[in-house]
């Protein structure tokens, strides 16, 4: 090789050779030094706030990452959002050095946290966050893996509000300045979040939240829930005596929930569509003691159409579908000294096409609900309806049919609730058709029984059955209820009802059903 052609090429390799020692060893000279000014930013965006404490940092120039062993952050005055945070290791990758020459911060790929727990103080939703005023840092889109997390909320004075016992979050293309902006949230199309062991306590309202297990995967549009439970935090009695007025305790378990085919490249601000929601195993009991007051004031019960315009967010949802479940309604009603009850057993159910108000399609589909249930677990119980929501007098239809049942099946919620005994009878079938809407039910039931032969309690005394109540047997068995209803020449009861401003939807029904039986067992 000529001798003008080989110091080039020696230069060329020392200078090479001096640029890779030099990013080799420059960590250890720039380390202090570059932990100062990750301290320093943090102070200025935090205004003072809080205190971050770096362990060894881990800085390969050439593998373009930095590793921090360790990281606390904890508030330098109360009362204050964040109680602490602490993580084993933060790792930053693929990150562009020669942008810190213009930028506060480098452009980099993405950053893992291992480890981390987090501990906020319990305050109002809203304020956790707040605006703090501070200048918004210009940040790159990167990705963000957090690997074995978990959090807590803490009430001040002790006590925990809400924990997560272990989460991992994946996060695509984050883009902090547009999220801070409200706009485009395109990250959530590539989000996988999973978690378990989550607990939300509600101790003003006396309920607790929790999830054994939770999945969210947005690019495949799908969603787990594991034992899901909505439960109170005290027995049955001491909730309403708490409360100090009647109210409806409710216990809900659900086994698996699945959600699929959502979408949520939309939002903020668009519109949320879910093709499935899919309960399996669901328990559901509602409880009400009548021997405290009713609520001060007047509480009307919504009907769908209200509850369609009460929601927000512009939401749809093609299809339910729900197995294998259980509902309960249980009540005490003074004097009697049992509760009552009726149950829907082994239920499966359809429903289709709900919108919110604020839906584009809200006026284009009609809601369907089809259930079929065991009534005490005892009758086959099939229920059809139709209600097109988008109709501000919610006019809607009902059919139901219930097989053969022995009324001694349901004579606790009879003898303990409606103070009737029914001392022999068998009801073959019942079918009834109903059209209802803001303020009255009419329509047709069909009941067909035979042998029927009730006793009136006295609602003062329930186990007192004297002369004046065994006068009233008499009557109303001879001259007031027919003892039989036969296929062959059925009568049909007319329903006819009056909705009640403070009942519920369901106890619409009831009572619209309940004229119908009415009208069919009267002379």
């Amino acid at each position: 090789m000529k001798k003008a052609f080989r110091l080039p090429l020696i230069i060329t390799l020392f200078v090479i050779l001096f640029i890779f020692i030099a990013g080799l060893i420059a960590p250890f000279f720039i380390e202090e030094h570059f932990k100062n000014k990750l301290v320093d930013e943090f102070t200025t965006q935090t205004e003072n706030q809080y205190q971050l404490t770096l362990g060894d940092l881990d800085i390969g120039i050439w593998s373009k990452s930095v590793t921090a062993d360790s990281i606390v952050i904890e508030p330098n005055k109360s009362p204050s959002t964040l109680k602490s945070f602490s993580t084993t290791s933060v790792k930053v990758k693929g990150i562009g050095w020669l942008t810190l020459l213009n930028n506060a911060s480098p452009v980099f790929d993405s950053i893992t946290i291992t480890e981390p727990e987090t501990e906020l103080y319990s305050r109002d939703f809203s304020t956790l966050f707040s605006d703090s005023g501070s200048d918004q840092v210009n940040m790159p889109e990167f990705d963000i893996h957090i690997i074995k997390g978990r959090a807590k909320i803490v009430y001040p004075k002790g006590g925990e509000e809400f924990s997560l016992g272990r989460f991992d979050l994946d996060v695509r293309k984050i883009n902090i300045n547009a999220l801070t902006k409200d706009s485009s949230a395109s990250y959530l199309e590539n989000l996988v979040f999973s978690g378990k062991d989550l607990t939300y306590m509600m101790e003003d309202k006396l309920y607790k939240f929790t999830v054994d297990e939770f999945e969210i995967e947005t690019s495949s549009k799908l969603a787990s829930i594991t034992n899901f439970a909505f439960s109170p935090i005290l027995p049955k009695y001491e909730f309403s005596e708490i409360r100090g007025h009647q109210l409806d305790r409710i216990d809900l378990k659900i086994a698996d929930i699945e959600l699929k085919g959502f979408e949520v490249d939309s939002l903020p601000g668009g519109v949320l569509n879910l093709d499935s929601l899919i309960v399996k195993d669901g328990w559901l009991e509602v409880f009400r003691d009548k021997h405290k007051p009713k609520a001060p004031g007047f509480s009307p019960k919504p009907l769908v159409n209200d509850m369609a315009n009460s929601i927000g967010l512009p939401f749809g949802l093609d299809v339910a579908l729900i197995s294998n479940s259980t509902i309960i309604y249980e009540e005490h009603t003074p004097p009697s000294e049992e509760p009552g009850h009726i149950s829907f057993d082994a239920l499966d159910a359809v429903l289709k096409n709900f919108k919110s108000a604020s839906h584009p399609q809200f006026t284009d589909d009609t809601l369907t609900l089809y259930v079929e249930t065991k009534f005490m677990n005892a009758a086959p119980l099939t229920v059809d309806i139709s209600y097109p929501i988008f109709r501000e007098d919610d006019t809607h239809y009902v059919k139901a049919h219930l097989d053969s049942i022995d009324p001694q099946e349901v004579a606790g919620m009879l003898e303990f609730v409606g103070f009737v005994r029914v001392e022999s009878g068998m009801v073959h079938e019942l079918s009834a058709e109903m059209e209802l809407n803001d303020t009255s039910s009419t329509g047709q039931l069909k009941l067909l029984y035979d042998d029927l032969e009730v006793s009136f309690l006295n609602e003062n005394d329930p186990d007192r059955n004297g002369i004046r109540e065994q006068v009233s047997d008499f009557i109303t068995n001879k001259f007031v209820l027919k003892s039989e209803n036969t296929a062959e020449d059925p009568r049909i009861g007319e329903i006819s009802y009056e909705k009640e401003e403070g009942k519920s939807i369901f106890a619409y029904w009831w009572r619209s059903l309940l004229s119908g039986i009415q009208s069919s067992i009267k002379s």
